[in-house]
């Protein structure tokens, strides 16, 4: 017995009774040591393991942390001495206070009983003496008498002082320091207890924990059983692990939260479902465990609803009461929970760039799940999908989120050496040739001092490992700030934070006990320990060395909060869990199933209601549509991988960027439509217009050629107009000459030619009068009284402008030495009147000419016109639905071939959309293609070097449109041919295994320039990783390039390349990007082909088919052009109107 005591085996000893057996025990273990201690257990008929298990345990617990205890059971099972013997053994700051019970106890008399022992304090606190805590330990509870009204008074004094700390009888007295052990025989006295009463008992250790006992392991036992491991199922283990859970999570709720049997049986229906339900890989298996789960129920309790697993979620967590209550608590209000997670996403998006999401219900579930695990002493989670997002929401009042990227950190250093540093020790591009050079000049005299080989290999070995060194030591800056400063922190990995697996080395080792071999040297840990021991003394704890350095572990256990993102996809994850089994074992599993359809149709009508100048009756089924071809897309992508050997994903990111491609489209086709349509409607009133301006214009002119032929027209004019045009043959008469000649009909001949008419007195050369000229105008026609314009008007107005011009000249001629310049102006005004009236003619018979070509150019556009609004309103009242379909093209079709891309098209899409309760309006013939692309478009890029083939122009349409980063399956390499050529010199060019490549992506993103990444392989460099999921930082202005903060252009694009035939991109990347199979078709390969052939044979061909598409594509744009044209040119007959007009 010796032997098997001191290495903690269990004894049994058997013989017969009397044989002095329990003497031979009780004699060797009262001779122990000191630090043995020893507890006496009777048993008796009646004693079962429900009884003896929660007596011996919980109780203890209960005990410590100052909570009532109630013991239930039948008359001898030893109830009471198990209670006496636990009290008895108490410390001496203990006092226990024996209170029985009977049929005649009353209220008044436990009173009595209960302030014998309590001394008076400040006030009216009375409280146990000398700091002492007291225990009232009452013995059939249920024996008092229960009046008329059905209450039993000493109950109702106890359940006052429970609930508030205080009884009254006359003078209210506050007790403090006491604490209840009850007991009761529930087929004696009055058989039951009041619920209220009850409420206050933790049932920890009252009839209905022995139950639960029980339906756990039984519950335990089914689901081992029915879910076995396999290579599939890796993570199906059950163990005692599981089991101890499930009471870790019961044990989160206060007693004030489990007040009633049902309540705890609620709880754990609900912590069996987070144990076992949440690691469930498939939906069938979640169905078969929620029916082993009520059946068990069933079986052990009495009143199990299942309808709380059919019509309600049934969902605990610590806010489900407010953030300012965390409480684990049943979430009754729904509408309150969601308040409260929309409230924490909002103010997360206060302080961060902001996340546009929509929590349906089961990412509610998955916040409140997550932030379980985060509560738990030990909480790690391994969550099975990129379930980021739910993190940031989820962690709130932990601590601060570390996240490789944009987190506080120990150091800087760090941000470079966890990407490349533990995948192969070399981190890319670190250094130029010459600081390599430096460095092994640096290093080769160490390794010489160490008596090692100084080749250059052996210098870089040497030198990569002491930055292994230093990375460590930047983990060991981690631990110290969160096991000696007490900073929460999440310490969140994905898939793409681990580029090799010797990285998950640490982690595991920081899941399994939080100790990482070698982390600290011997000084840090001195230095560890003194910082502990401190705290170790005001908690009143030993502070031996290995006192400390435990607390400081279970402190990092507790605050160092490791969450795991992994994808289930491949082999990847189930090998990890082989290598490194603490990624299983000491982590709570969250399986993220595919959303289901009220969540993809909840989240789509969350984001439809947004988009403004929608239909309202067509909204839902606009939302059904999108959820439907999510959905359809993932059945596609099964035939595809089973007949194709290809692999396409479907994730909540692509469903998101699925719908706001929608949005972004239809906003902008609808601004381009409503400009083409006003342009053509406002051209169609131009031209509308220009018939009547044109005959005003017409008129118009009429009457200006009448006034200005008048004095032709006139046989027997007035003799003063005769007079005014005699003066001007004298004026316009060669120098010195004076005509005989100046009758009317002399001067209708100088007339007769309207436009040298005017021309001459324009150009009169009014300085170089001759004398004689003068002299016979002034003496012979300006002395007459009736020679005045005013008069002369009376007669004829353009007789008058004559007049004027002649009195003018002359005057101009006699003050010319006087006052040149007054007379000049005299003059040029004399003959304003005249240039006006030619210069008028000459604007309106030009406006006329440009009015007549322009209505003559314009009476089939008036037609063409008229047709083209009519098509467009007719495209109005489509655009939503043949813009949805575009969209859904956009976003799912691009990794499928061609056959599959028409499966979804006409096989799918199309016949739901006409089969909708509320049709969607849309184009019956409609290509996705020609929504977004024209013929011009097609016959550039062909120009450019893009195959002729639909699939080719399909896939160019869905590149220069697509909202995610485009990646190109381009094992023929003719869709780098085409962007190559498309984007010339402006395109940045780059592989991720050349130096510098960083570097170069920095400054396009800052200045806006599209960057070609080309040859990837399945794999990508972690560095670029908050490119592709557009990570941005500070508001959306900044991201993460490598270990740099940079401005992030809107301008800038970048496109993705890779030569693998049938490449397998996991669905984290296809998520950040879209997919486009470049892979030669079948017709397009026959062109090709054909081109090569005809190329050979006859080149004249080829070139000829060249100048053809080159001509076309001309033709196209020019025949664009002339539309932009013809819209214009009627505002610029307005302009000349109003300018000659």
């Amino acid at each position: 017995m010796d032997l098997l005591l001191r290495r903690g085996k269990p004894v049994m000893l058997v013989g017969g009774a009397g044989v002095g057996k329990s003497i031979l025990v009780w004699d060797k273990v009262s001779r122990l040591r000191e630090d043995y201690v020893v507890t006496k257990v009777p048993f008796n008929y009646y004693t079962t393991s429900a009884m003896l298990q929660p007596g011996i345990l919980s109780m203890d617990l209960l005990l410590r942390r100052g909570k009532p205890v109630m013991l239930v059971g039948g008359a001898g099972v030893g109830k009471s001495i198990l209670v006496w013997d636990k009290v008895s053994r108490l410390r001496e700051d203990y006092v226990v206070t024996k209170v029985p019970f009977n049929y005649y106890t009353t209220s008044a008399m436990l009173q009595r009983v209960l302030e014998k022992p309590l001394e008076k304090k400040a006030g009216r606190n009375y409280a146990p003496p000398a700091a002492k805590r007291l225990i009232y330990f009452i013995d059939d509870l249920n024996m008092p008498e229960v009046d008329t009204y059905g209450t039993v008074q000493p109950h109702t004094l106890i359940r006052q002082h429970l609930d508030y700390h205080h009884w009254q009888r006359l003078v209210l007295k506050e007790i403090h320091s006491c604490q209840y052990i009850t007991c009761m025989n529930p087929t004696a006295g009055s058989f039951s207890v009041n619920p209220r009463l009850q409420g206050g008992f933790s049932y920890g250790v009252s009839r209905s924990v022995g139950t639960l006992i029980q339906a756990a392991i039984c519950l335990h036992q089914k689901v081992s059983q029915n879910f076995l491991p396999t290579a599939i199922r890796f993570h199906y283990i059950f163990n005692l692990r599981d089991l101890s859970n499930i009471f870790q999570g019961i044990l989160f709720a206060l007693p004030e939260c489990i007040r009633y049997p049902i309540e705890l049986v609620h709880l754990w229906l609900h912590e069996s479902s987070r144990v076992y339900s949440d690691k469930l890989m498939e939906e069938k298996d979640e169905e078969l465990f929620n029916k082993i789960l009520v059946d068990t129920g069933k079986r052990y309790f009495e009143g199990i609803d299942e309808s709380i697993f059919i019509h309600q979620p049934l969902v605990y967590c610590h806010f489900a009461l407010g953030v300012g209550e965390p409480r684990y608590h049943q979430a009754s209000d729904w509408e309150k929970l969601q308040k409260t997670v929309y409230d924490a996403l909002e103010h997360y998006n206060e302080l961060h760039a902001v996340m546009n999401l929509v929590l349906f219900e089961e990412a509610i579930q998955h916040v409140c799940r997550i932030s379980r695990i985060l509560e738990a002493p030990h909480g790690n989670a391994l969550l099975s999908d990129i379930a980021a997002l739910y993190i940031k929401v989820g962690v709130k009042n932990i601590g601060t989120v570390f996240l490789h990227t944009d987190a506080q950190i120990p150091d800087e250093r760090f941000l470079v050496l966890i990407n490349d540093m533990l995948a192969s020790g070399d981190i890319p591009d670190l250094f130029s040739d010459e600081e390599v050079d430096m460095i092994v000049t640096s290093i080769r005299m160490e390794l010489r001092g160490l008596g090692l080989l100084d080749t250059r290999d052996n210098c870089w070995s040497f030198f990569i490992d002491r930055i292994r060194r230093q990375l460590k030591s930047d983990i060991a800056a981690l631990y110290i700030k969160v096991g000696v400063k007490n900073i929460g922190t999440v310490f969140l990995h994905t898939d793409a934070q681990i580029p090799d697996e010797r990285f998950l080395v640490l982690i595991n080792d920081m899941l399994a006990s939080g100790d990482i071999p070698d982390l600290f040297s011997d000084e840090d840990v001195d230095m560890i320990v003194t910082s502990i021991r401190m705290e170790l003394r005001g908690l009143g704890l030993l502070d031996t060395r290995d006192n400390c350095w435990s607390f400081f572990i279970d402190r990092i256990r507790r605050q160092l909060k490791v969450v795991l993102c992994f994808s289930p996809v491949g082999f990847t994850l189930r090998t990890r869990a082989r290598k490194f089994p603490a990624l299983v074992n000491c982590t709570a599993i969250d399986w993220f199933h595919a959303w289901p359809q009220l969540a993809l149709l909840s989240v789509s009508s969350s984001f439809i209601e947004k988009i403004p100048a929608l239909e309202p009756n067509v909204r839902a089924s606009i939302s059904e549509f999108i959820s439907f071809a999510h959905t359809s897309v993932k059945e596609v992508s099964v035939k595809y991988q089973q007949n194709e050997k290809h692999f396409n994903y479907t994730t909540p990111k692509s469903f998101l960027e699925f719908i706001k491609l929608y949005g972004n489209v239809l906003r902008a086709k609808r601004r381009e439509l409503t400009q083409k349509m006003e342009r053509l409607e406002n051209g169609l009133l131009k031209l509308q217009s220009t018939a009547s301006q044109v005959e005003d214009l017409k008129a118009k002119l009429a009457v200006q050629e009448l006034n200005l032929t008048e004095l032709r027209t006139f046989p027997n004019p007035p003799g003063i107009v005769t007079n005014v045009s005699a003066a001007v043959l004298v004026l316009l008469a060669p120098p010195g000459r004076i005509p005989k000649d100046r009758s009317w009909k002399a001067s209708k001949v100088v007339m007769s030619k309207v436009d040298e008419f005017l021309q001459a007195l324009v150009n009169f050369d009014k300085e170089h009068i001759a004398e004689a000229t003068v002299r016979s105008v002034r003496d012979e026609y300006l002395r007459d009284p009736e020679f005045n314009p005013d008069f002369v008007r009376l007669k004829s107005s353009a007789a008058a402008g004559l007049c004027a011009w002649v009195i003018n000249i002359v005057r101009f001629h006699e003050e010319l030495d006087a006052s040149l310049e007054t007379l000049t102006s005299a003059f040029e005004t004399a003959t304003g009147e005249r240039l006006r009236c030619q210069e008028e003619v000459n604007r309106t018979n030009t406006t006329i000419e440009l009015a007549n070509r322009l209505v003559k150019g314009l009476e089939s556009e008036n037609v063409r016109w008229a047709h083209s609004v009519a098509q467009y309103h007719e495209q109005e009242a489509t655009l939503c639905g043949d813009v949805l379909l575009t969209a859904a093209f956009i976003s799912y079709a691009g990794s499928f071939s061609k056959k599959y891309r028409k499966e979804l098209l006409d096989n799918l899409w199309m016949p739901f959309l006409r089969t909708q309760k509320v049709l969607i309006p849309m184009n019956k013939d409609l290509d996705p293609v020609c929504m977004l692309t024209d013929d011009a478009t097609v016959a550039q890029w062909n120009n450019e070097g893009l195959p002729g083939d639909k699939m080719s122009t399909q896939n160019a349409t869905i590149l220069t449109n697509c909202e995610r980063w485009p990646l190109l399956i381009d094992p023929q390499l003719q869709g780098i041919k085409w962007i190559k050529s498309r984007y010339g010199n402006s395109l940045k060019v780059i592989s991720l295994d050349q130096k510098g490549y960083v570097d170069v992506i920095e400054q396009a993103v800052v200045t806006g320039e599209t960057v070609l990444i080309e040859n990837l392989e399945e794999t990508i460099d972690p560095v670029i990783d908050p490119l592709l999921g557009r990570h941005t930082i500070k508001k959306g202005s900044c991201i993460k390039v490598g270990d740099k903060e940079c401005y992030f252009h809107p301008s800038f694009k970048l496109i993705l390349h890779t030569k693998l035939a049938n490449p397998h991109y996991k669905p984290e990347i296809q998520a950040q990007t879209t997919l486009i199979n470049f892979t030669v078709t079948r017709d397009g390969l026959e062109d090709q082909l054909l081109a090569q052939v005809v190329n050979q044979e006859r080149p004249d061909l080829e070139h000829l088919k060249v100048r053809w598409l080159e001509e076309e594509e001309e033709d196209v744009v020019v025949l664009v052009m002339q539309g932009v044209l013809a819209g214009a040119f009627s505002g610029f007959l307005l302009a000349a109107w109003t300018t000659y007009g």
